[in-house]
């Protein structure tokens, strides 16, 4: 590798740890507890989950979220892929901030750019999200306020809407 590859790699480098280190730092001051590279946090009726998942085709990185309804399965450990409610971080801001601070390969944001912006991100959206959601009675009170779009629930029986269904909002399913 020349010398100009040598820097942009280790540029690339210095920005996904500058990522690693917002992602972490905002759920570790939550409260959640680390396992690999997910963070949870176990409540009486849900399990809060949270994962920095690498693309497997360049430096950008996504932000995971899911709940899983301890009635529906009660997982030790879940991963995100098996919780009943997920959602992406960037899917939620909507902004190309979010995204351009997880993209490792955006040099015009520097290190600590990078990480400031994912910190903020998850302290001020991604975690208040994932707190509405410790209770079931939370979850519908999320439905009810337009917080959690019944697009995000996945794994969800029909009989378990059907059970709480007089606690949805009029019109959903």
């Amino acid at each position: 590798m020349d010398r100009q590859g040598g820097d942009i790699q280790a540029l690339v480098e210095a920005n996904s740890e500058a990522v690693r280190k917002g992602f972490d730092r905002a759920w570790k001051e939550g409260g959640y507890k680390k396992k690999g590279t997910t963070w949870r946090k176990e409540t009486d009726d849900t399990v809060l989950v949270a994962n920095l998942q690498k693309s497997a085709w360049g430096a950008q990185f996504y932000i995971n979220l899911g709940v899983l309804i301890k009635e529906l399965d009660d997982i030790p450990n879940p991963t995100e892929n098996k919780c009943h409610l997920r959602d992406r971080l960037e899917e939620q801001v909507r902004a190309d901030g979010l995204k351009a601070a997880l993209d490792a390969e955006n040099f015009t944001l520097a290190p600590a750019e990078h990480e400031r912006a994912v910190y903020e991100a998850v302290r001020d959206i991604g975690a208040p999200f994932l707190e509405l959601c410790t209770s079931l009675s939370g979850l519908i009170h999320g439905f009810k306020a337009g917080k959690i779009q019944r697009s995000a629930l996945r794994r969800v029986s029909d009989d378990f809407i059907a059970k709480h269904a007089s606690m949805l909002p009029s019109g959903m399913p």
